[in-house]
């Protein structure tokens, strides 16, 4: 059936089971429909994708941008450097890009709001809190760009990187593994794999060279490329479409 159908067969049976959510919660959560895979291996496509692509039929869940809170405090959290601490007063709306506290502690109202927040479409004070959904550049260049998570990532890199104990031929590729599993929950694929392989070395070759403090040839040589390409791998991950996205 299709899904108002459905819809009005569930409804039915609620009213006539004596308004029974329990019965109701059962009933969906052991049919054959609710445990049948809504995922398809990378690379291969699905039958259902084919037979349904707009998701007419409801077959998986369409994708959607986390909210704006979710997407600062995912940053935090996948770092480990989130502070979870309960309660407390209101924290500065300025003060977002250096606090560890959830978002939610963040000041919101009309001329109180941080700028990542807003970009990311946070609830409207001017629209009795209404949210609304963009895509747009200044999106990207605010998780690119923000001192907290460049901060925040290059101590992730930092944290796996020490954390690996395996030869040094293999300790890359174990890094990487790890910056997926930390960030996006899942391994990288093997495109995904060589890619930021390639990454990772194109980098450190373009930072040896590089001063310091950008000056002349009197500056210090920027300590430690690999370190630094490994810290850039970590943002752009934290940059990922999975990485802001519920599917």
């Amino acid at each position: 059936p299709r899904p108002a159908e459905l819809l009005d067969w569930l409804a039915v049976e609620l009213m006539e089971n004596n308004w029974s959510m329990k019965r109701i919660h059962k009933l969906i959560l052991t049919s054959r429909t609710w445990r049948l895979s809504s995922s398809s291996e990378p690379g291969v496509e699905s039958p259902n994708l084919a037979a349904d692509r707009d998701n007419h039929f409801y077959w998986r869940m369409n994708p959607r941008r986390l909210e704006a809170e979710i997407v600062r405090d995912g940053v935090l959290a996948v770092t480990g450097q989130m502070d979870s601490t309960l309660g407390g007063p209101d924290i500065a709306y300025g003060d977002g890009e250096e606090t560890r506290r959830r978002s939610v502690y963040l000041q919101h109202a009309y001329e109180k709001q941080m700028t990542m927040l807003v970009l990311f479409d946070a609830a409207s004070p001017n629209e009795c809190y209404r949210r609304s959904t963009s895509v747009v550049p200044q999106q990207a260049l605010a998780l690119l760009n923000s001192p907290m998570t460049r901060r925040h990532s290059g101590q992730l890199a930092k944290a796996l990187w020490r954390a690996s104990q395996l030869p040094s031929d293999s300790r890359e590729a174990e890094f990487v593994r790890s910056v997926f599993h930390a960030i996006l929950s899942r391994p990288p694929s093997e495109k995904e794999m060589a890619a930021c392989r390639s990454f990772l070395d194109r980098q450190t070759s373009l930072l040896s060279g590089v001063k310091a403090d950008g000056a002349g040839s009197g500056s210090a040589i920027l300590p430690d490329p690999g370190a630094r390409a490994r810290e850039n791998l970590t943002l752009a991950i934290l940059n990922h479409n999975d990485f802001v996205m519920a599917r």
